[in-house]
């Protein structure tokens, strides 16, 4: 009989450290950082607070023993900053770290803080890299261009970039979560966030090179009654001067480090200056 309630107790304890964490929960975990990942940002934790209140109501359905549950909020507050929508997969694979703590008590919490801090610069510079720097940039651009059309539809695609980026983390997280520690480490050893970047540049040029034959003019205004200086560049090669000018301002901000305010001063101030003297 004893040994019976032994059992019984043992499948107890067992069946309570089962957290059974649903898609669901992961989902919450997700949503939540992309609504407070930056509404803490403070000198002392930055976004530490913010994640503590995401992870948080999955933390509650890990740790049913108050004291646990405090520590592990305690550990999930600390000093913590990163990018958002990349973050995601720090979210799913801390949440793996912590169902696995909260079935084995004796696993030191300090690993998943270690974790944790050693992961947010590398992901900060993938995401900053590839979702601000690059995507996001491109899609203003484009953006940009309809807007300069007087289309609506530029509203929508900065909407639906958005959209995109917000399931990207969520794609994100559930990866973190379903392969754990593993999946940044996947990530961040393959050839494939190389190869996205060699893609990304390649359509980044084509974007500034359609922007800028479409949107960057500059005419000449000086002709004779025999001889249009325009018309003549024109026909030889048509938008030499736009190309000249674009290729003028990169080598001036490349290599004479001139900053792009001041740039913009100073095409103002020549586009005036050319105006003035009659032949632009």
């Amino acid at each position: 009989m004893a040994d019976e309630v032994k059992i019984t107790n043992e499948k107890s304890v067992k069946n309570s450290n089962n957290s059974h964490l649903s898609k669901k929960d992961i989902n919450r975990a997700w949503f939540r950082w992309w609504l407070l990942a930056e509404t803490s940002n403070n000198f002392e934790r930055m976004q530490g607070v913010s994640w503590a209140a995401a992870i948080g109501p999955t933390l509650k359905k890990l740790y049913k023993d108050p004291d646990e549950l405090k520590d592990a909020l305690k550990r999930n507050t600390v000093f913590f900053n990163t990018e958002g929508i990349w973050g995601g997969l720090i979210m799913g694979s801390t949440i793996a770290l912590e169902e696995q703590k909260s079935k084995n008590p004796e696993m030191d919490g300090e690993l998943i803080t270690s974790y944790k801090t050693g992961l947010m610069g590398p992901v900060a510079g993938l995401g900053d890299t590839i979702d601000w720097s690059t995507f996001y940039t491109l899609v203003l651009a484009g953006a940009s261009a309809v807007a300069a059309t007087g289309s609506w539809l530029a509203a929508l695609i900065v909407a639906a970039a958005g959209i995109a980026m917000y399931f990207e983390g969520l794609f994100f997280t559930r990866i973190g979560y379903s392969q754990g520690r593993k999946s940044i480490l996947s990530i961040l050893r393959s050839g494939r966030i190389g190869q996205a970047l060699e893609w990304a540049n390649i359509l980044a040029l084509m974007m500034i090179g359609s922007m800028t034959a479409t949107l960057v003019t500059f005419n000449l205004t000086i002709k004779t009654k025999t001889v249009d200086v325009q018309k003549i560049l024109n026909n030889a090669f048509t938008g030499i001067l736009v190309l000249i000018i674009f290729f003028s301002v990169y080598w001036a901000m490349k290599k004479k480090k001139i900053s792009a305010p001041v740039m913009i001063v100073v095409i103002i101030g020549f586009c005036i200056l050319a105006s003035a003297l009659g032949i632009a």
